[in-house]
């Protein structure tokens, strides 16, 4: 998942600060529609 933002208005520092929390806050979110592992490591080599 990823999450790009664009602004046209150049942005402080202090309110860019903000979005940091975004992506643990998108992770939660769709956590609940997590129907578990996609991908399992292979034993094999």
């Amino acid at each position: 998942m990823a999450i790009i933002l664009f602004s046209k208005q150049p942005i402080r520092r202090e309110t860019a600060e903000v979005f940091k929390p975004l992506a643990i806050n998108a992770k939660m979110a769709v956590l609940p529609f997590d129907p578990g592992t996609i991908f399992t490591p292979s034993l094999q080599r």
